[in-house]
């Protein structure tokens, strides 16, 4: 049989071991916390350290970076501009002789003095000389090849196959002066050239060209060596100084000067790695980077040390550019620091053991009572609950003694209560919905991504026609009711909201009901959960029956549109008839006269025929005239049974068809006429000109050659066909006249 233990002896021995285990838990952690705390500030102050370092460092390579690329950058405009003073100062040393002595001495003695003078010159490091030529391509200075004076250079090509010569006296032409680049060979260099960047300028007064010109490379060398004699001297912080190699692995810059020109490539460290290859790796990458390596000797100790560099490299002159620190020099201080913390946990030791034999006096006398008010609440509710069984009877809070227990009980009676209202609440809630969906003939749809499944509420039947009882609550269902032509459209209306693209989903759409009827409807919804990777889990909406009003809304746009068109028809018929009415006044003269003309004239009148021919063209204009009153709707129309295929022969055999199958050889005229054709009631003027006008444009669609066909049918329209006019059921003649041309513009069809 299980022993019953006191739960007033239980609490009491519980609270003094909780108490004690809770003072050593303290003081464990406490000491845990200082340890990790510690162990933290290290690494907080090592990364500190090290992210300075690493901060200096890249900032003092960006630095020299930037440096050698400027001067890099500006070495050819520092080459041309020194190029050019040298240019001008020879200029000036011709012009100053020129002005001196051309008055006293004959032209070809000043020519030798002016060459005296130039000839010797010499800068950038016994380089640079002056040359001169005339503008026919002659020699007249070279002072490092003085064989080729005195001849004609016209023809000189470089290595590039460019007339050196050729392009300089353009330039002087063009410019009067300028700057070119070419290839030459190097003073005792034989076996190739090398390029070269010169400036030429005009000398009036003898048509010559006096320039001047420097090996790119060579310059270049120049800038490089100055630029590496700055970078030696930088220093930075206790042992920071910028260490330079070539992609060879040829030593450029060292804090000591004895590394300089050593190739250095396979060094290798403590750990096995090839640092100077590394570093030449690393420098290569996009913004450069850092390695971590033991270095060979340290500045302040002279011994091998653990160090971290950051590297660039400056590829047009294939150099690497570094700097690093020794990691070594924060560790003493976090030796230090650790060194202090051991003292401070021993002191911690014991004042936590006396702190702990004080707090168990007082929990044990204070576990006492605090037990014993325990035990008289807990008496309350167990009466409270062996009464509630068979008595509906709240906890009396005024009988609980402590405040937790008297709010436990009070939060009792209040969820009781709050779960009464609560459900009171719901169930007005949804007759509310339901009388709002019902009111505005609504259904709802809950769809789960997760299984496909789709439930429509009760109103799908009423709405649709669908058996909520027998559809299948799937997506599929849905799939295979919408319209085809309409399916796309809302899958991708759909898809934007699914991929947050839309704050909601909103699709009008048809869909097939269960009698074969096309059915529009306005679907709305809404993702109402989604998963951590932000996929849809579940989307509510609502559906409603929107046939009638898609349906008012086609008919109000072809109302729209007829009543657009009679506006125009009925401006074009006012023009119209204005301008007939003016021409029936002008034409009066020119029908009526030449009648009474005739009657009086002979018939060898030689003037008989031109009146007879103002009469026809008046008759003919009067005929225009009418047309347009019937435009206007003003005149009047002849209507009459007729056989269309006999218009349709006439027109065949009348010379204007003729005329245009003249005009337009390459057009044939075909026809397919229905033997049986009705007779028809309608005016055989118009018809014979719609017949005209129709092969007319038929012809003139096709410049390039076709066919235009001519076919009539009878046919019977058994439902109206609306229109410009709606076209009632009966009995009905087509005819058409189709052909291969490029066809009427939609903007034009319009019109």
């Amino acid at each position: 049989m299980k022993k019953e233990q006191s739960l007033h002896r239980t609490f009491h021995l519980s609270i003094i071991l909780v108490s004690f285990l809770s003072v050593v838990c303290v003081g464990f952690f406490w000491i845990s916390h200082e340890y990790r705390r510690f162990h933290k500030e290290a690494q907080i102050l090592r990364d500190d350290f090290i992210a300075a370092q690493k901060a200096q460092v890249k900032q003092e390579v960006e630095r020299v970076i930037a440096y050698v690329q400027y001067k890099r950058k500006t070495t050819e405009e520092a080459l041309k501009a020194d190029i050019r003073g040298r240019v001008y100062q020879a200029l000036a040393v011709a012009q100053n002789l020129y002005s001196k002595y051309r008055d006293s001495r004959p032209d070809q003695e000043m020519i030798e003095i002016i060459k005296a003078a130039l000839r010797p010159l010499r800068f950038n490091q016994d380089r640079g000389y002056y040359f001169a030529y005339d503008m026919e391509g002659n020699n007249l200075l070279l002072p490092h090849s003085p064989l080729l004076e005195g001849k004609n250079l016209w023809d000189l090509q470089d290595s590039k196959g460019l007339y050196t010569i050729r392009r300089f006296i353009d330039l002087i032409r063009e410019n009067r002066e300028g700057f070119l680049r070419w290839h030459w060979y190097k003073p005792g260099i034989t076996d190739r050239m090398s390029e070269k960047i010169g400036f030429a300028a005009y000398f009036e007064p003898y048509d010559w060209w006096i320039g001047t010109g420097e090996y790119i490379e060579d310059f270049e060398e120049d800038i490089q060596s100055d630029t590496l004699d700055w970078i030696n001297q930088i220093r930075f912080g206790k042992n920071g100084y910028i260490f330079m190699y070539d992609f060879s692995g040829n030593t450029l810059a060292h804090f000591n000067r004895k590394h300089l020109g050593i190739n250095r490539w396979e060094y290798t460290d403590l750990g096995g790695m090839k640092v100077v290859q590394e570093l030449i790796r690393v420098s290569q990458e996009d913004g450069g980077g850092f390695l971590r390596y033991v270095a060979s000797i340290k500045p302040t100790t002279g011994k091998p040390d653990e160090k971290i560099a950051f590297t660039m490299s400056v590829p047009d002159w294939e150099w690497m550019v570094g700097a690093g620190f020794y990691i070594d020099d924060i560790e003493k201080v976090i030796e230090a620091k650790r060194a202090a913390l051991k003292d401070d946990v021993r002191q911690l030791i014991l004042w936590i053991t006396g702190v702990l034999i004080l707090v168990l006096l007082m929990v044990s006398l204070l576990a006492k009572l605090i037990s014993k008010k325990i035990l008289d609440s807990l008496d309350l509710f167990s009466d409270f609950f062996r009464k509630s069984a068979f008595e509906s009877q709240k906890i009396d809070v005024n009988k609980v003694h402590f405040s937790e227990f008297t709010a436990l009980a009070a939060g009792a009676n209040r969820m009781i209560e709050d779960q009464q209202k609560a459900q009171q609440a719901l169930r007005e809630s949804e007759d509310r919905l339901n009388l709002a969906l019902d009111t505005t003939h609504q259904g709802t749809w809950d769809w789960d991504f997760r299984t496909d499944v789709i439930l429509w509420d009760r109103r799908l039947q009423d709405i649709l026609g669908f058996d909520p009882q027998k559809t299948e609550p799937h997506l599929s269902t849905w799939k295979k009711t919408v319209h085809p032509d309409d399916f796309t459209r809302v899958r991708a209306t759909m898809v934007r909201h699914l991929k947050q693209e839309t704050p909601y989903y909103e699709a009008e759409y048809r869909v097939r009901a269960p009698s074969g009827e096309w059915k529009w409807i306005l679907d709305r919804g809404q993702v109402t959960r989604r998963d951590e990777t932000g996929r849809a889990v579940r989307a509510v909406g609502t559906y409603m029956d929107i046939t009638r009003q898609r349906e008012a809304e086609q008919e109000r746009e072809r109302m729209e549109e007829q009543l657009a068109r009679l506006k125009k028809m009925e401006a074009l018929g006012l023009l119209a008839g204005g301008v007939a009415h003016d021409l029936n006044n002008v034409l009066s003269g020119v029908v009526s006269y030449p009648d009474l003309i005739l009657m009086d004239l002979p018939a060898e009148s030689p003037i008989r025929n031109a009146v007879l021919t103002i009469r026809e063209s008046g008759q003919k204009a009067a005929a225009i005239v009418q047309d347009l009153l019937t435009l206007a709707r003003r005149g009047v129309i002849q209507r009459e049974v007729v056989d269309l295929n006999a218009i349709l022969h006439e027109y065949l055999d009348s010379p204007e068809c003729i005329q245009l199958s003249q005009y337009h050889p390459g057009v044939a005229i075909q026809t397919d006429l229905a033997s049986d054709l009705l007779n028809i009631k309608g005016s055989p003027v118009h018809l014979r000109k719609t017949v005209m006008n129709l092969v007319s444009n038929a012809a003139e669609a096709q410049p390039d050659g076709g066919a235009v066909t001519i076919s009539s049918e009878n046919r019977y329209i058994d439902t109206p066909i609306p229109g410009y006019d709606t076209i009632q059921e009966g009995d009905y003649v087509v005819l058409t006249v189709s052909d291969r041309g490029t066809g009427i513009s939609s903007e034009d069809l319009k019109r």
